[in-house]
């Protein structure tokens, strides 16, 4: 599987970065700025599996990891849908949603979506890895299919706890284990902070 590599410019310690958020370290070919990823000092081990239920669900190691199963698994009868697959350049929400994408058409790749800032309109396929509009200064562009719409990177991301789109202003509560509105406000299931240096 080809290495992750990513363009940030906030320092790589956060899910919008594609190396931090697939758990893994920056690579030379990464054009991040002032890149501060803890996983740069560590060296992971694989992640392995013993499943008995087909890998099929986020109880797999592997497809909670968002990789597909290895030759050290000992699962049985391994159906991991990310087998097989390079999901280095895939957005979270592709790999996330990889049973739908694998089973859309030709038509439905081939469909153009027009992009939140209307200058263009791009073929589905396009977008499920990433689109970058040049007329908006290399602003990056994506299909969320959890919303089935195109949405601009900076602005929106997918949890990876609860498999689903999220806008921006909204972060994952350790708490209550559920996404939660108000970036600076206390969760509004449980009261927990996400910055509790705020107040």
């Amino acid at each position: 599987m080809a290495p992750v590599s990513c363009k940030c410019k906030s320092g790589c310690k956060t899910k919008r970065c594609r190396c931090f958020s697939k758990m893994g370290a920056c690579q030379n070919d990464c054009k991040c700025r002032e890149c501060l990823n803890p996983y740069n000092e560590e060296e992971l081990e694989t992640t392995v599996c013993r499943c008995k239920s087909g890998c099929t669900s986020y109880r797999c190691k592997c497809l909670k990891a968002r990789n597909g199963c290895e030759e050290q698994c000992k699962c049985k009868g391994c159906k991991n849908p990310l087998n097989g697959l390079d999901t280095s350049d895939m957005t979270d929400c592709m790999v996330d949603n990889i049973t739908i994408v694998a089973n859309l058409s030709e038509s439905e790749l081939d469909e153009k979506w027009e992009l939140p800032c209307e200058h263009h309109k791009i073929p589905l396929r396009k977008l499920l890895r990433g689109y970058e509009c040049k007329q908006c200064e290399g602003t990056e562009y994506w299909a969320s299919i959890c919303w089935g719409t195109v949405v601009q990177d900076n602005c929106t991301w997918h949890c990876e706890v609860c498999h689903k789109c999220r806008d921006w202003r909204e972060w994952h509560c350790d708490g209550c284990g559920r996404c939660t509105y108000g970036i600076s406000l206390p969760c509004d299931r449980c009261g927990d902070r996400k910055y509790d240096f705020f107040f």
